[in-house]
């Protein structure tokens, strides 16, 4: 199992079901604190992520702080609710678990997972209709279905 490490990453949606990268990939773009996080195509602002890494032991929990934006906000992905289709935010910090699924080249992908406890639904965070970074509920199930997982393209690894 390949393990996250701490450093910079550009994060590319992708669908668990899905063995190679689209053409056009869509990053996690971070553009106001409060504000959804989008899914857009490369640019040079709002696309780099800190990965902080909280607990390394049989679960992975991870932070993801977005980079460039003005040290004094808060600026931690986040989820307000964990509802379907809810966007998340940058807002204060919040721990994710970060599974890993596979590698496509040297690029590991994960899925990250918003613990709650619940029996019956898994929580990602994925995608929803208006193209933002949102909570995603995938039932569970003996045969998994596809949902979203993360490319976490390194930077500069620390």
């Amino acid at each position: 199992m390949t393990r996250l490490r701490p450093g910079r990453y550009n994060l590319l949606i992708l669908n668990s079901n899905e063995v190679d990268l689209l053409p056009s990939p869509q990053f996690a773009t971070a553009v106001f604190p409060e504000k959804p996080v989008l899914l857009r195509e490369r640019q040079l602002q709002g696309q780099l992520w800190i990965v902080t890494i909280v607990e390394d032991g049989e679960k992975q929990i991870i932070e993801l702080e977005s980079d460039g934006m003005n040290k004094d906000d808060i600026t931690f992905l986040h989820e307000k609710a964990i509802e379907p289709g809810v966007p998340l935010v940058l807002s204060s910090p919040r721990p994710f678990e970060a599974k890993h699924e596979k590698d496509i080249g040297s690029m590991g992908v994960y899925s990250l997972i918003i613990p709650d406890g619940n029996p019956l639904f898994t929580w990602y965070v994925g995608r929803n209709q208006d193209q933002e970074v949102a909570v995603e509920r995938v039932p569970i199930m003996p045969i998994h279905p596809p949902h979203s997982v993360w490319g976490f393209d390194p930077i500069r690894p620390e």
